[in-house]
Order: structure tokens, then C-alpha cells, then sequence
């Protein structure tokens, strides 16, 4: 399962160079992160916290890291599409892996990691994933 992100890098995305500001590409991989989510049948809710569509359980996560290394800039106007995939499922943490590809040319322009930690939403204490989260996540 691999969630999808795609922009159009913008004037605020950038640095005084006007090349992609470090940060943007962790923001885009949690976007991608966001669409995995929701393929596997999750969504958002107000206080973000997730529900499952089928059943109804609410679950949430915490970000633990945040890892990106940039392997070639990109400026305004670049199109860059992002792709994540969970590299590291365990009971209660799931690291996502992401790459982020400058359509114009398929070149990997940066790549990182992102550590989520599943905690329980009325305590923000770190809890065990259900059953059915670990498969959806593992497949």
C-alpha cells in the first residue's frame, strides 16, 4: 500500500534562494502519509484523531521523527510528486518511508523517513495497534 502526494513547489515553499525549503519535504511525506490513511479506510476527525470508516474505532498518532535528506534542490514552479509506503511495522510504532520525484525528469530530488508512534487519544500515552491496524499496515 503506498499513499500519493503531488504539488506545484510555490513562492512560500521556498527559502531566499528560491529553492524548496528543508522542511516542506517532511510536510509533503506526512501529506502522503495522509492519503495512505485514507486508502486503508481511515479518516480525519476535528481533533485529529482517526476513525476507522468500517467500525467505527478511533485511534491516533503521534509524530516521533522526522528524517529527511535532499538529494538534489528544487525551485519554484518544479512539479513533485511523493509517494510513501510503510518501511516498519511494529506494535506500537510504524515508520513511514517516503521519496519525493521531480516529475519533469523521475529524479529523486529528496527522500525521508517519518516515525509514528500509536497512542491512546484520551491519554496521548503510547499503546499497543489493533490487530486489524498492523495487517492493513504490514500488507
Amino acid at each position: 500500500m503506498e499513499g500519493h502526494f503531488r504539488t506545484v513547489v510555490s513562492f512560500d515553499d521556498t527559502d531566499c534562494s528560491r529553492r524548496v525549503h528543508f522542511s516542506r519535504y517532511s510536510i509533503w511525506i506526512d501529506r502522503a502519509i495522509q492519503d495512505l490513511f485514507r486508502k486503508i479506510g481511515l479518516e480525519f476527525l476535528s481533533d485529529g484523531s482517526l476513525r476507522r470508516v468500517e467500525g467505527g474505532e478511533v485511534i491516533a498518532f503521534a509524530i516521533g521523527e522526522y528524517w529527511t535528506r535532499i538529494d538534489r534542490s528544487s525551485k519554484l514552479g518544479d512539479q513533485l510528486e511523493v509517494t510513501v509506503h510503510p518501511h516498519e511495522v511494529r506494535t506500537r510504532v510504524v515508520v513511514f518511508e517516503g521519496s519525493v520525484v521531480d516529475v519533469a525528469d523521475n529524479a529523486t530530488v529528496a527522500h525521508g523517513r517519518i516515525t509514528m508512534i500509536h497512542i491512546d487519544p484520551a491519554t496521548g500515552r503510547s499503546k499497543e495497534m489493533p490487530n486489524w491496524l498492523v495487517e492493513l499496515l504490514s500488507r
